[in-house]
């Protein structure tokens, strides 16, 4: 038998067994994908995983080979970005779409040339779209910005498919030309509804403070003259988007008034994930009982990204109801991420309510059986919050994980811990680590941590 453990528990659990020799079924394989999917958010793929997918990325069924591609985007190992780059040249034009636009990964100048040649020469202008997306992302990477400025200005005047046109305008934007904005916007009067859909994704793409009036006004007019229901949806969906944006804005200084929070509660039931994991994230700042019970609810959304901000959220619960639900899902929430937010939220809710001693105990037990590293930084923070100082010394060994994102995470925890008795000692380990740390977003963690320390020796 070939057994898949669930990685998310750390138990070996069975999420897809076949007997050797057996060839998987659709079903199975789309579920084996989905289960690699979830992993990747919290941990790099293994050996055994790289060659699942590229396996699998032969598979007869364009579709597969498509899921494969998309899973891909997590991946940080060369592995991953060849098996990629071969998809690139799929006989099925979905396949090399989903391929190019996981390339946005990429950090490589050899890639970067081979997607500015698919992004002139590929027969599908859906595939030349994604493509020059993805370019833009490397660019900015390896400093060729002005050179494919250059080259996008070159192919706007060559380039006829409209979907084509509309993700060069994004790009070219994106790269600091703001006149392409009203190409953009130009581009509402293409007669496929599907183009006026890249659009408003367009539109949602490049939003900031610096256009948002722009776009705000942009998407309201053209939504009084669209017929398609998908692009009205989505428009209403950024709408309130931003009404969330500035709500979390507001409420940060002033709290949410009534009218608002039954905005908030509307939306936790009716909005889409991204909106009700956005709508989690603004109830944090609620005093209300209502709001924590919204936030409870949601807690055991679907989405796990909607469930990862409501427990982010429920930092501020004040009931043992919160605390009991809080150690529930830290056990038993099949997302690795999701127990990491649980279990930091429990540590701020166990002060509230005087459970330390017995959060101390579940949390032990925790370690015995969590096996995703990101939750395991969270129990070693919490512990060591909660005043088990030896749990600094495992804290500190994760900044040797071979995923940065956990790296950077335990360096925002240090921030939140360190104080005159451990400073000296989080001082050294970081300057150390600084030395030999390869991801500039760590870095700057560290120094961000650095400057705090030496601002209190100062003080």
């Amino acid at each position: 038998m070939m057994l898949f453990g669930d990685f998310f528990t750390g138990e070996c659990n069975e999420i897809l067994m076949v007997e050797e020799g057996t060839m998987m079924n659709f079903k199975e394989k789309c579920e084996l994908l989905t289960y690699l999917q979830e992993k990747s958010y919290v941990e790099d793929f293994d050996e055994k995983d790289y060659s699942i997918l590229s396996e699998l990325s032969y598979d007869e069924d364009a579709y597969i080979r498509a899921v494969v591609a998309e899973t891909l985007v997590e991946s940080s190992d060369e592995k991953g970005e060849q098996i990629l780059l071969r998809l690139t040249k799929d006989h099925d034009w979905l396949v090399r779409t989903d391929a190019c636009d996981s390339l946005c990964i990429s950090e490589s100048v050899d890639t970067y040339n081979l997607l500015k040649e698919i992004a002139k020469k590929d027969t599908s202008g859906l595939v030349r779209g994604y493509a020059i997306l993805s370019l833009e992302n490397i660019a900015n990477r390896i400093n060729r910005e002005n050179e494919l400025i250059e080259f996008l200005e070159e192919r706007i005047i060559k380039e006829k498919v409209q979907f084509t046109r509309i993700n060069t305008y994004t790009a070219l934007y994106k790269l600091g030309r703001e006149k392409y904005l009203k190409n953009l916007l130009s581009m509402f009067n293409s007669k496929k509804y599907e183009n006026r859909h890249s659009v408003v994704e367009s539109l949602h793409e490049i939003f900031d403070d610096s256009n948002k009036n722009e776009i705000i006004t942009a998407l309201l007019e053209h939504k009084k003259v669209e017929t398609a229901g998908s692009v009205i949806y989505r428009i209403n969906d950024i709408i309130e988007e931003i009404f969330l944006i500035d709500l979390k804005e507001k409420s940060d200084e002033k709290g949410i008034d009534e009218k608002d929070f039954c905005r908030l509660k509307e939306i936790s039931v009716e909005g889409s994930c991204n909106n009700r994991g956005f709508a989690a994230r603004v109830l944090v700042n609620s005093n209300l009982k209502e709001g924590e019970k919204i936030l409870q609810r949601l807690a055991h959304d679907n989405d796990l990204f909607v469930r990862m901000e409501a427990c982010d959220s429920l930092c501020n619960g004040k009931s043992l109801k919160t605390y009991k639900l809080l150690k529930n899902i830290g056990e038993k929430d099949t997302s690795g991420l999701v127990r990491g937010y649980a279990i930091a939220s429990l540590g701020d809710v166990a002060i509230e309510i005087n459970q330390q001693h017995d959060l101390i105990e579940f949390l032990k037990r925790r370690l015995l059986n969590e096996k995703v590293e990101f939750a395991r930084i969270y129990i070693f923070s919490v512990l060591y919050s909660l005043g088990i100082e030896e749990y600094l010394a495992n804290l500190l060994s994760m900044l040797n994980s071979k995923r940065y994102q956990n790296r950077q995470t335990v360096v925002e925890n240090l921030s939140e811990i360190v104080n005159d008795s451990n400073k000296e000692v989080i001082r050294t380990t970081l300057i150390e680590h600084k030395k030999i740390e390869t991801k500039c977003s760590v870095i700057s963690e560290i120094n961000e941590v650095l400057e705090q320390i030496e601002r209190d020796w100062d003080e």
